[in-house]
C-alpha cells in the first residue's frame, strides 16, 4: 500500500489555488461558476456588480503597489460585509460581485448596499490620500433571472445608472 495523502493534499491545494484571485484572495471568475450552482440549489439570493469608481487615477497618482494596496482593502470589506456562505469575488481588474444566497430582501439588499457604500468611502490607506468610492448595481433572483449571466445583465445596467448619476451610489432592480 502506497500513502497518497500528501499527493491529495496537494491536489486539493492546487485546485484552490486555481479559483482564488492571489492579491486579494477572493474568488477569480471561478466565482461565476459557484453563483451559479448556488442558484440551482437555492433559487433566491441577490447578485451585487461593484467597480471602483476612478481606479486608474490611483495607479497613475500613486502607483500599482497603491491600486494594489486598495484592491486588498476593499477586498476585506467585501468580506466583512458579506456573510461567510456568501459567494464573494474579482471578476475583473477593479471589478468585483457577491451573491447573497438565499434572500430576494430588498431591505437586507438596501442595507448592504448602503454599508458598503459607507465603508468604502470612510478607508483610508495610510500614507495617501485616496478617497476611494464604488459604484454598486444589483438584482436579486428569481425576480431577474436564474443564472449569473441573467442577473449580471440587469445588476450590469443598474451599475451604469449609477455611473450615470455620478458614481459612488448603489442600484438595485
Amino acid at each position: 500500500l502506497t500513502d497518497i495523502s500528501a499527493q491529495i493534499v496537494r491536489e486539493i491545494e492546487l485546485r484552490k489555488q486555481a479559483q482564488l484571485d492571489p492579491l486579494t484572495g477572493l474568488y477569480n471568475r471561478a466565482g461565476v461558476k459557484l453563483i451559479n450552482a448556488r442558484l440551482e440549489q437555492i433559487s433566491r439570493g441577490v447578485l451585487f456588480m461593484m467597480d471602483l469608481d476612478d481606479f486608474k487615477s490611483v495607479n497613475d497618482n500613486y502607483g500599482h503597489a497603491a491600486g494594489d494596496q486598495l484592491l486588498t482593502a476593499i477586498a476585506g470589506i467585501l468580506m466583512e460585509t458579506f456573510r461567510a456562505d456568501d459567494i464573494v469575488a474579482r471578476v475583473g481588474g477593479d471589478e468585483f460581485v457577491a451573491f447573497l444566497s438565499g434572500s430576494d430582501s430588498r431591505m437586507l439588499s438596501e442595507q448592504k448596499g448602503r454599508e458598503l457604500l459607507e465603508r468604502v468611502r470612510s478607508l483610508r490607506l495610510e500614507g495617501m490620500d485616496i478617497r476611494a468610492s464604488v459604484s454598486i448595481g444589483a438584482a436579486g433572483a428569481p425576480s431577474y433571472g436564474s443564472t449569473y449571466e441573467e442577473l449580471s445583465a440587469v445588476a450590469d445596467e443598474a451599475l451604469y445608472e449609477v455611473k450615470n448619476r455620478g458614481k459612488g451610489g448603489f442600484c438595485l432592480k
